[in-house]
């Protein structure tokens, strides 16, 4: 006899925060288990870019190629109705539960009882106590006279009545019985749930809503619709507004729910009229916050505003597995899932990361970025790219050369490039200055001399074996000191509250040039500055800190000369990163890049810092969803800071409106064994196991947990202790525990 009890942890590394501490208490003895299972909340976020997909191949959960429908279950599984069945994942892999007929739709009830259909046949789908999926068929329900089921494309449920929809006939189910609704000779065609009402296109006919007298009833311009060249493939809405979705164009329903006779319909013009037409929608579903999607035959997803201005196409050219989308569902985390002609698809459309690839334009590695006058220029070892909202791609522009870095002076974007400096004129890049070594970072000392007719600026030009004073008027460059022989490659400039400016190199160490000194002196080390390796500088709260071989200092003055001095404000970070280069300061955070001190020879990270205390902390985040990239540079715009890499160009929207978003937990497998081995699957809070009995030589358990975050189960670490054998949680890892 024994009695333990097993307590698990989990943690999402990817937003580096707890999600649930002590979310599994699995009670046993030799006879029973008790499982029970905690909901934690995790936040969902609004996005710009593009958005990170994956896709799932016929290969992966091993069913056929086309896909219908998609739900979530009350325990964040996702459901998929697949030619050969229902697909379950459950945040690890892939289930298949078979079926005897072609499945077509899925849906659930407020009850969330789950309900499905096919070809021939309808029912509920249900889990029985030992974890086993199974389908219950309701055909024994029906009247006599009505035994024949044909495709069964949709289910629409309405309080505690179930619609399974075919083109010829209606099943109703209610109180455990079944009745028919009938169409006129054409057929049904389409059908969905809007407010309180059934709404179906009926083929020849138009748009109507089941009435309370379970009459069909056709809207006010539902004749719209009459013919079979007008299908409706989607009705949405947006607060109160309400719009019908077809490849004829969008429609303005002005829909009434108490009294739905009242209501009206009437075609717009909107921008994606084209789009609509040219690919064939298919399908939509509102994403929320003023977000639409749109599904098409043959041009794969658009994600437009309220006003239907497009904002995103997402098909086979940019990462999607295939163009006919046949399903679109908005889960638990904002995020959606597509079922498709071939496969099942996956969009991160509720994450901060976003991201241009090589398949967006993005040529070499980004060495600088800059937004100026709403468009995001990059300086890569390819040359000067630009994006072009049209396309929405990037693109060269006529500097093709390696280029460094950018800076905007007096209104006017600079760009450095292997030969000088470059100005930003109109759509192309002239060149104004040339220069014998190439600039690697520029700076602006002040400016001057302001007048109606402009201004000056005095800009300093760190180089790859020297630096330039320099000043700039009227979109030209003169020298008032150059010194480009000193062989020290200046990457880092900036000044301090007393008009010090210090330049940062990458194997001398730190300079100073003093007011009113054109000379430059070191900067001496009461530290173990590594005057061989690169330094650079960043400005916080008017303190200078310098970064260098892993380590964050700061500049402080000693008998009023500057000295390079330890940092107890990065002290404890220290202690576990490996500090790099690459940083931003906005609205009172940082941003860098660093590596753990424990594996140094592992891939970067990123982390966000807050100051608290005196001390630099770790702001929550999902940085890590940035993956084997180097960072170069940063900027950022309103809202978005903009990371530069060696793949690639990732956006992150900081403007968050964090909503609450479930995120279950649940053990995906249960294993007794050694000899004579006892599995159970899919332990949610209503399992019931009954009695198990265990042999003597069923010496070990293991627990496969899981969770309902689908981004990246290597993510998901769960950490536990066993009552009675452990006093403390052991390491977290994505094993089986």
């Amino acid at each position: 006899m024994f009695n333990l009890t097993l307590y698990l942890s989990v943690i999402n590394y990817l937003n580096l925060y707890t999600l649930a501490k002590k979310n599994h208490s699995l009670r046993f003895n030799n006879y029973i288990i008790n499982a029970i299972l905690m909901s934690v909340c995790t936040f969902a976020f609004s996005q710009k870019g593009n958005y990170f997909i994956h896709n799932y191949l016929p290969a992966q959960y091993i069913a056929g190629d086309q896909n219908r429908s998609v739900i979530q279950d009350k325990y964040g599984r996702i459901l998929v109705a697949n030619n050969d069945g229902i697909l379950i994942n459950d945040g690890t892999e892939w289930q298949s539960v078979n079926f005897q007929f072609l499945c077509l739709s899925l849906a659930k009830n407020e009850k969330e009882e789950i309900f499905t259909g096919g070809d021939g046949n309808f029912g509920k789908f249900i889990q029985s106590d030992n974890g086993e999926f199974k389908f219950e068929s309701l055909l024994h329900l029906l009247p006599p006279n009505e035994k024949e089921v044909n495709k069964i494309w949709s289910i629409i449920t309405l309080k505690d009545h179930v619609y399974f929809c075919s083109n010829q006939k209606i099943f109703e189910y209610h109180a455990n019985k079944i009745t028919t609704i009938s169409p006129d000779e054409e057929g049904f065609h389409t059908f969905f749930k809007v407010g309180d009402h059934l709404v179906v296109k009926e083929r020849g006919k138009g748009l109507k809503f089941l009435s309370v007298n379970r009459e069909m009833t056709l809207f006010k311009g539902g004749e719209l619709f009459e013919g079979n060249d007008t299908p409706v493939r989607g009705i949405i809405n947006f607060g109160t507004k309400y719009y019908i979705i077809s490849p004829k164009g969008v429609f303005q329903f002005d829909f009434n729910n108490s009294l739905p006779e009242a209501s009206s319909i009437k075609k717009i013009s909107t921008p994606i009229d084209n789009w609509l037409s040219e690919k064939t929608a298919y399908c939509a579903a509102n994403l929320g916050s003023g977000h639409f999607a749109l599904g098409s035959v043959s041009g794969g997803l658009l994600i437009t505003d309220s006003q239907f201005n497009a904002l995103k196409y997402i098909n086979a050219g940019n990462e999607l597995q295939d163009d006919g989308v046949n399903y679109i569902y908005n889960d638990y985390q904002g995020h959606i899932w597509l079922a498709l002609a071939k496969g099942v698809s996956l969009i991160e459309f509720n994450n901060p990361v976003t991201r241009f690839t090589k398949s967006d334009g993005v040529k070499g590695t980004i060495e600088d970025c800059i937004h100026f006058n709403n468009c995001i220029y990059l300086a890569t070892d390819k040359g000067l790219l630009y994006y072009n909202s049209a396309s929405q791609k990037f693109e060269s522009t006529n500097v093709t050369e390696e280029s460094f870095c950018f800076r905007k002076i007096n209104g006017n974007l600079i760009a450095g490039t292997k030969t000088g400096l470059y100005c930003l004129d109109k759509e192309n890049f002239i060149k104004v200055y040339d220069m014998q070594s190439a600039p690697r970072f520029i700076f602006t000392d002040k400016i001057e001399n302001k007048t109606s007719a402009g201004s000056s600026a005095v800009i300093y030009v760190g180089t790859e074996t020297g630096y330039g004073k320099l000043i700039y008027e009227n979109k030209k460059f003169k020298p008032l000191l150059e010194l480009y022989e000193l062989y020290i490659d200046i990457r880092s400039i900036i000044k301090d509250e007393e008009n010090n400016i210090y330049l940062g190199s990458t194997a001398k160490g730190v300079f100073v040039i003093r007011p009113g000194v054109d000379s430059m002196e070191a900067v001496p080390s009461k530290s173990n500055l590594d005057y061989f390796d690169e330094s650079g500088f960043l400005k916080f709260n008017n303190e200078l800190f310098v970064f260098n071989r892993g380590n964050v200092y700061k500049i402080d003055k000693i008998n009023g000369k500057p000295w390079v001095v330890k940092s107890e404000s990065f002290k404890d970070l220290m202690d576990k990163y490996y500090i790099l280069l690459s940083h931003i300061v906005t609205n009172q955070n940082i941003w860098l890049n660093y590596k753990p001190r424990d594996k140094i020879g592992e891939g970067e990270g990123l982390m966000c810092l807050g100051l608290k205390n005196g001390k630099f902390e770790i702001i929550p985040t999902q940085l890590s969803r940035i993956k084997e990239s180097d960072t170069r540079s940063f900027c950022a715009n309103d809202s978005v800071v903009y990371i530069g890499t060696n793949n690639g160009l990732y956006c992150y929207d900081v403007n968050l409106k964090n909503t609450n978003s479930v995120l279950n937990t649940f053990v995906n497998l249960l294993k007794f064994g050694k000899d004579s081995t006892k599995y159970f699957y899919n332990l949610n809070p209503n399992t019931k196991l009954g009695q198990i009995e265990l042999t003597f030589k069923n010496n070990f358990i293991e627990i496969y947990p899981g969770a309902s975050d689908f981004i990246d189960k290597n993510e998901l670490l769960f950490a536990y202790y066993m009552e009675g054998r452990e006093a403390v949680y052991g390491p977290f890892t994505n094993k089986k525990v």
